[in-house]
């Protein structure tokens, strides 16, 4: 009896991550979508998934030869140069709360409508561009209409995923100047989301400008294919083992509440954190402020006596809106206290009660079959990397040192 040895080509290889992602994108998009109508970022995430899903539905066409690249180019090119888009909508969405109006965003329908026009031009007066066979071998005129388009898409979304990304280092720094500690899940959620999106563009730009140089069949090629299928299964992983990303964001962002809004204006308004290392700089930062150095020192004392007697720090949620409210200061007079008499902002003040406790339960006897993890989460931090970072910079040893001096 003989044995036939079925190899797999990259043509076969191709359609099979077009299938699998084309059925993995149309379940997210209606999962987000039917899960959180109501949220906006759900609705951003849900249309960029569906369209993800046109252009697998397009490669699997290409790989198989179906009659359908003839027209689904007239619906998918269109529509993928929203993606860019609506990644930087959904980013701000989930990071500061913000609501789009379409009405003010409109310049972002010319690209569609451009590409549109474009496409049915080219259908109309060139015979190349509405048959089957032509568009399946990619002629001369075809291909390079094709690896045009290709590039000047991945430059056109990169350029809002660069965005999107500035909006994350933005609000890490919001963030970081009123909690203690950052929701590190959400945001490495949207690290790696928005990571693997600027990949996919970097490679389409590249193999857009490798045909120029070498014999590739391109747009659909293994390697972009995988690249997009590890997104697909990056936002899958999130849905299943991590729901409450999706579902919580009133937790991310910054609430615009009537009673918080001025207060989130003052914080916004703070120096950088390389200005608050100068406390003279500090000062003339609050030089415009009326608050005496008296009131300073009073202030200073009564959160000190909160910290020590009450004991916050031990919430691994704390905000500084918490603090100020606990202690009747003002928020924008809470953070000046920190700024000019500490020479420290939020995050760092609170750390650093979060270091000295877990210097007293790892110097305790008692607790030494405790797992430094364990002690981390006891003194108030959320995971060991971030509690061994913090710990070194202001002891200048880990917590496993520390421990081993104390025996």
């Amino acid at each position: 009896m003989q044995y036939e040895l079925a190899i797999m080509t990259f043509s076969d290889y191709s359609s099979a991550i077009s299938l699998i992602s084309f059925g993995v994108s149309i379940f997210l998009s209606l999962m987000l979508f039917f899960s959180h109508p109501k949220k906006l970022e759900s609705l951003f995430l849900a249309t960029f998934l569906a369209i993800f899903s046109l252009t697998f539905l397009l490669r699997y066409s290409f790989t198989i030869g179906s009659v359908l690249v003839v027209y689904l180019p007239f619906l998918t090119f269109p529509m993928v140069q929203l993606q860019g888009p609506l990644l930087q909508f959904y980013t701000r969405s989930v990071l500061f709360g913000e609501t789009i109006a379409f009405s003010s965003h409109w310049p972002f329908s010319l690209p569609p409508l451009s590409v549109l026009t474009i496409h049915t031009f080219l259908f109309v007066k060139y015979p190349e561009f509405s048959k089957q066979k032509s568009l399946l071998i990619q002629t001369d005129r075809v291909m390079t209409y094709t690896n045009s388009l290709v590039f000047l898409f991945g430059f056109y979304n990169l350029f809002f995923i660069i965005r999107a990304w500035s909006a994350l280092k933005e609000y890490q720094y919001r963030y970081r100047e009123q909690h203690a500690s950052i929701e590190r899940e959400r945001l490495s959620w949207l690290r790696a989301f928005l990571c693997l999106n600027m990949a996919i563009c970097f490679i389409y730009i590249v193999l857009a400008l490798s045909t120029a140089f070498i014999n590739l069949q391109f747009p659909v090629t293994p390697l972009e294919g995988t690249a997009a299928l590890a997104m697909n299964y990056l936002v899958l992983y999130y849905l299943i083992r991590k729901p409450e990303i999706f579902s919580v964001s009133e937790t991310l962002y910054i609430r615009q509440t009537n009673k918080q809004t001025e207060r989130t204006k003052d914080i916004i308004k703070e120096p950088t954190p390389q200005t608050r290392k100068n406390v003279t700089k500090a000062t003339a930062k609050y030089s415009r402020q009326s608050l005496a150095e008296k009131t300073r020192k009073k202030y200073l004392t009564q959160i000190q006596s909160y910290m020590k007697t009450e004991r916050p720090y031990l919430n691994e949620e704390l905000s500084l809106h918490d603090i100020a409210e606990a202690t009747g200061i003002p928020v924008h007079h809470f953070s000046m206290v920190i700024n000019i008499e500490l020479e420290q902002n939020f995050f760092h003040f609170v750390n650093s009660y979060r270091v000295q406790e877990a210097q007293r339960l790892l110097a305790n006897p008692q607790l030494a079959d405790q797992t430094i993890l364990r002690i981390a989460f006891d003194a108030g931090f959320q995971s060991k990397a971030a509690f061994n970072k913090i710990f070194k910079k202001q002891t200048g040893i880990t917590p496993g040192e520390f421990r081993k001096l104390k025996k």
